[in-house]
């Protein structure tokens, strides 16, 4: 679905969210899970939160949670056996 399309049907919602300022956008943005939310501008993070909202898409995995990184040990040593 288009940005125009969205803003065609959720026109009410995005004039609410649009009073709101950049900070409480971006807090609205993390509770919906959207990618680094301190990048985007206004206008996309609103966007995005009523995509993921109304169940358009879904939110970008955040970096940490696409894998889990194996835990590096310096300087230990594997044990001997027993």
């Amino acid at each position: 679905m288009e940005d125009k399309e969205v803003l065609r049907i959720y026109n009410k919602v995005y004039e609410y969210l649009d009073n709101f300022n950049i900070y409480e956008v971006r807090n609205i943005a993390r509770a919906f899970g959207v990618n680094a939310p301190t990048t985007a501008k206004k206008k996309d993070l609103i966007l995005t939160a009523i995509r993921v909202g109304a169940g358009i898409s879904d939110p970008r995995p955040r970096n940490g949670e696409r894998r889990a990184r194996r835990a590096r040990f310096r300087g230990a040593q594997p044990s001997g056996g027993m």
